[in-house]
């Protein structure tokens, strides 16, 4: 943000006279203007200002300088012409892209006040595109002066124990400042503004460590309040032709720099023959006016590659939970390291001492080395005039001195990355650990100079003795860092007009060209950097400057970086310049020692907390982290007393257990008790039943299709399994499998259910089909399938955002007044809501096919037993949904007790499911011995223990007499055999047989090849609505709606001996019945055939 500071001095045209305004000093002790005639002002600036005004002669402006308190505005008043133009509603938007994308008068008659801070030095191209802008909007903003770019902002705001002034809309502030105008919602958030505004502002494009100073935690969200526009903290340069002379390497340590700087100091170093150059030369130094306050900023630089290795989101000042300073043996290894260089050292920034030669190394923002790289073929590294800053030259033109390379070429300063440390601080203990891989997990490992890029000027150095290790490298955002904010509560107009001019300035569209300007700004977007041709090439930088100056930013305001921002607290100029700055300059004068210094800022810096109120700096210290707010009982745990000063009935429901960690907290609860022993009990009886099952099919005894029972078992038992882990003491282990096992189990299971309750639908609607067929490798396969699909979203689910421990409180009103709460859960809820929502689409599916069923006789299958089973599932998904969500919303409850009652659920459900279906299948099969009767592919299965004295008996049609056919006429009875001997139909019976094989339909007798449904139902004779018929060897019983539905031979009355043998002998029929694949049957002769134990 820094350039050379200078005496800052405006012309200013006011009608036929011109004015000279100098410095910040505009009233004098006697309140009057210090305005200058122009018969004061010498020739020269004379010529400046009528060349000025001869440029902008197409807009000229009138400036008034007024005071308004302690800041200088020169408001923009169009003159005449201007203003003529303004009423004609002529406007000129021809400037560039940006200001063609704005409609022409967007802000007609709309004024802003915009208060800047020494903007002739820090941002003087505003100037010249709030003109521009004007000219096309036909807005005003009105330019005004802040003395103090920290706190006037701040003042005209307000803060939580002031009103502020609010004669501003907007600002440019420091991003260290912001902290407090943020917690209390008193700047505008930008984020909607971005968002809409981001065709042509590109908000991506500014660098994402550049945007975090920008930000701010709240309400669990991340507020955007600063535009920011300056990529700013500490950069080192060197002067590499000095370590080429002097065989040294590239200092990549704090202690390599002391090293250099001891070795450096007090000798010439720019071959002038004087002894008395610099080691070191920095910003801020003493004697830098308002920036005097942010030199204990060069120590946090310092301290911050110690004690930070994980990132922003660590920060090093304070514990981030209790608050407590963290002021130990990484900041006291800083301030001694300072105390070495500060003897060694001097001013690189608002003196000449760096671009005359006089230093060895600089550490200064990158503002500060603008003057050494632009104009390079004129200006950078060269004896200069000590008033003038000139370059001194020969009578050719030529620099009198300017430093070598060996090779006799220019040596331009080396830009590196910012030095860091060995050692890091063990946050535990306190005590220096090596910087490895977990110790320091950000870390980067130092390169040999051999693997450097070829064209990086440190290969010609000799070797670093610390190639190989790794060091902990930290960009420290100081907080000299610019950034345009607007005050939430300024006009809406005027706020509109602000955000668009912001917008703006900010855009690639003007600052691609406009950061190359000697300005404060440094670097903040990708696309500044993206072209040399664009830029730096014709802003007059060499090639070389602009790759290591393009190296060095990327790197530093990237994303993976383990960069550190300054203090960013209410009253920050308390604790840094109060506090710290005096004790500084006290140890580096060695009249005070390190322990009186490391006490005196604990104490002081307690102190300042306490005045601005603990728990609220502490909230806003993470906030300004990144980090979300401490809990109320987290806050109660660890500030006590200062909760009880706030409200003392606010923590005592948290008194009996308030210094629980996560291992202290109980494992089970009785809810998750219950939980274990109902999902152990769902196992056994899912692995029990299993058992059964395949034993029997083994024996011959279980002729269902083993496949369906199978897939239902194998996801029963997914379920069961992963409900008993549900209900363990959570673990990474146990969370991840319990997802994998729930979400695989309930798709294996309800796929293939789907599948069946399908295909009975089929058979039974299906009236021109003579087989329906549930294929058993579309089945597999289809299961398989979806199941595949389940795995696939666990997958995506475990890698992006597993499932994980977690700690909560419950919090009850009453003796017992918390508990913690162990559960299992996602950053995100999206993941088990999605997965939630999946199986309920499976379910709804099968529910409504089930319904379906509901005209289905239930003498049909398992119908019954499919429906029940689907209904008891669904409800038990809507109650885990439900439990689910109330864990969500309603913490109170428990987030381990709500997950034991899922665990429940879901183990409920697996018990449920295999008492609803299985002990048919178990019961039927193992205890009857059954004759089947198929009709085209349909097993109708009866008692026979009765029928093997009827085995010999010939059949002869217990019903007699004419029936209609299908077209009304009356058809002949009577049976008669076919070759075989046995008895066929006649008559129109024999032509639809004959039909059918014409058509190439199955009217065969017996059981099909493909056996597809499984039936089975016992009734009373009672109860049985039957019609019953002789055949040759026995009786044979129909349900009375299959007797209707296909037209069979009505029965006579029977003799008391056939009543008899019907009662014994009785067929009792399922209703699994297809009408187009019903046995082709005659009226004098029913042909059948007994198959033993044949199952589907």
């Amino acid at each position: 943000m820094i350039g050379r500071r200078r005496r800052r001095t405006l012309i200013v045209a006011a009608g036929s006279s011109v004015f000279l305004f100098v410095g910040n000093d505009t009233l004098t002790a006697e309140g009057k203007q210090l305005l200058c005639p122009s018969s004061a002002i010498d020739d020269s600036a004379l010529a400046l200002c009528r060349d000025w005004d001869d440029r902008h002669s197409s807009r000229s402006h009138e400036m008034s300088i007024t005071a308004s308190g302690t800041h200088n505005i020169w408001a923009h008043t169009p003159n005449s012409d201007a203003a003529a133009t303004a009423s004609g509603k002529s406007y000129d938007c021809e400037g560039d892209e940006y200001l063609r994308s704005l409609a022409p008068g967007k802000h007609e008659g709309v004024v802003a006040n915009y208060l800047s801070f020494n903007t002739a030095q820090s941002t003087g191209h505003f100037v010249d595109r709030a003109r521009l802008f004007e000219r096309c909007t036909g807005g005003v903003i009105n330019f005004a002066e802040a003395n103090d770019v920290a706190e006037d902002p701040i003042k005209d705001i307000g803060t939580k124990s002031s009103t502020g002034s609010e004669l501003y809309d907007a600002y440019i502030m420091m991003y260290s400042f912001t902290s407090e105008a943020s917690s209390l919602g008193l700047l505008e958030t930008l984020n909607d503004r971005i968002r809409d505004s981001n065709r042509l502002l590109k908000y991506e494009d500014i660098f994402p460590k550049v945007r975090s100073m920008g930000e701010y935690r709240k309400d669990g969200k991340t507020n955007i309040d600063l535009l920011m526009a300056d990529g700013d903290f500490f950069v080192p340069v060197v002067r590499i032709d000095l370590l080429e002379r002097d065989n040294k390497p590239i200092p990549h340590t704090w202690d390599d720099v002391v090293e250099l700087a001891r070795y450096y100091n007090g000798t010439d170093l720019n071959d002038d023959g004087v002894a008395d150059d610099f080691g070191l030369c920095i910003f801020p130094r003493a004697g830098s006016g308002f920036y005097d306050a942010w030199i204990p900023e060069l120590v946090y630089s310092t301290w911050a590659t110690t004690d930070q290795t994980k990132g922003i989101q660590q920060g090093f000042f304070f514990d981030e939970e209790t608050f407590e300073p963290r002021i130990g043996n990484g900041f006291e290894r800083a301030m001694n390291i300072w105390k070495d260089l500060w003897g060694n050292s001097a001013d690189g920034c608002i003196t000449n001492n760096f671009v005359s030669g006089r230093c060895a190394i600089g550490l200064a923002p990158p503002g500060c080395w603008k003057g050494a790289f632009v104009n390079n073929e004129e200006g950078g590294v060269a004896w200069r005039d000590g008033d003038t800053w000139d370059v001194l030259k020969d009578e050719n033109g030529e620099p009198l001195w300017r430093p070598t390379m060996k090779d006799g070429s220019y040596a331009e300063p080396y830009r590196l990355k910012p030095f860091g440390s060995l050692e890091v601080v063990n946050r535990d203990t306190d005590e220096f650990e090596d910087c490895a891989p977990e110790t320091c997990p950000k870390g980067e490992q130092i390169k040999s100079n051999s693997l450097l890029a070829p064209e990086d000027r440190a290969r010609v150095l000799v070797e670093s003795p610390h190639v190989g290790k790794l060091i902990n490298r930290v960009p420290f955002y100081w907080s000299g860092g610019f950034g345009t904010g607007i005050r939430k509560s300024a006009d809406e107009s005027a706020k509109d007009l602000m955000w668009d001019f912001f917008a703006y300035v900010n855009s690639p569209i003007t600052s691609v060209g406009d950061v190359v300007i000697p300005s404060w700004l440094d670097s903040w977007r990708w696309s500044q950097l993206s072209s040399y041709e664009k830029n730096f090439g014709p802003g007059g930088w060499s090639l070389t400057a602009f790759s290591e100056h393009k190296r060095v930013m990327e790197w530093a305001l990237g994303n993976e970086v383990n960069a550190a921002l300054t203090l960013r607290l209410p009253g920050v100029l308390t604790y840094t310049r109060d506090v710290v700055l005096g004790k500084f300059l006290e140890y580096m004068s060695g009249s005070t020692d390190i322990e009186e210094v490391k006490a005196h800022v604990t104490q002081g810096w307690n102190d300042a907390t306490a005045t601005r109120g603990k728990l609220s700096q502490v909230q806003i210290y993470r906030a300004s982290l990144g980090l979300d707010p401490l809990s109320e009982f987290d806050l109660c745990r660890l500030h006590r007393k200062e909760m009880d000063d706030e409200d003392i009935t606010v923590c005592a429901k948290y008194d009996e257990k308030n210094q629980w960690t996560y291992e202290d907290a109980p494992a089970y609860t009785s809810t998750a008790i219950v939980a274990l022993a109902l999902g152990a009990l769902a196992i056994l009886i899912t692995t029990g039943t299993a058992s059964a099952v395949l034993c029997g099919f083994r024996k011959g005894s279980i002729k269902a299709q083993i496949e369906f029972l199978g897939l239902l078992l194998f996801g029963l038992l997914l379920v069961s399994t992963g409900s008993l882990l549900m209900a363990l003491e959570p673990s990474e282990g146990t969370c991840i499998a319990s997802m994998w096992m729930i979400n695989v189990g309930y798709t294996a299971e309800l796929v293939p259910t789907i599948m069946r309750v399908s295909a009975i639908i089929n058979i039974v609607s299906a009236s021109k089909k003579l087989r329906v067929n549930v294929d058993r490798k579309v089945l597999i396969t289809k299961s398989v399938a979806l199941s595949l699909v389940a795995a696939v979203y666990c997958a995506l689910w475990t890698g992006l955002d597993p499932p994980v421990p977690k700690l909560g409180t419950k919090t009850d009103v009453g003796e017992r007044t918390v508990t913690f709460a162990k559960y299992c859960d996602s950053e995100s809820s999206i993941w088990i809501i999605v997965s939630l929502t999946l199986q309920g689409f499976l379910l709804i599916c099968a529910t409504v096919l089930a319904y379906q069923m509901r005209s289905v006789p239930p003498v049909v299958n398992d119908s019954r037993e499919l429906a029940v089973m689907i209904y008891s599932s669904f409800i038990f998904l809507v109650l885990r949904f439900a439990v689910y969500l109330i864990s969500l919303v309603d913490e109170s409850l428990g987030r381990n007790e709500l997950q034991a009652a899922r665990s429940i659920f879901c183990s409920m459900d697996s018990i449920a499911n295999v008492l609803i279906f299985f002990p048919k299948v178990l019961r039927g099969d193992n205890k009857k011995r059954h004759s089947a009767i198929y009709i085209s592919g349909l097993s109708f299965r009866r008692n026979t223990t009765n029928l093997t004295s009827l085995d010999q008996t010939r059949a002869t049609m217990v019903s007699s007499g004419p029936r209609k056919n299908r077209q009304g006429s009356i058809e002949s009875l009577g049976p008669r055999k076919n070759r075989q001997g046995s008895m066929e139909s006649l008559g129109p019976w024999k032509t639809r047989q004959a039909s059918m094989e014409t058509a190439g339909l199955d009217h065969s007798v017996g059981p099909p090849e493909e056996v597809v449904i499984d039936a089975e139902e016992e009734k009373n004779d009672e109860d049985s609505d039957m019609v019953t018929f002789r055949t040759s060897d026995r009786l044979i019983a129909f349900p009375k709606w299959v007797v209707e539905k296909y037209a069979l031979a009505k029965p006579m009355a029977s003799e008391s001996r056939e009543r008899s043998l019907q009662r014994q002998n009785k067929v009792l029929v399922r209703q699994q019945w297809s009408c187009s694949q019903a046995q082709v049957m005659d009226h004098r002769q029913l042909s059948t055939k007994t198959v033993e134990g044949r199952g589907v």
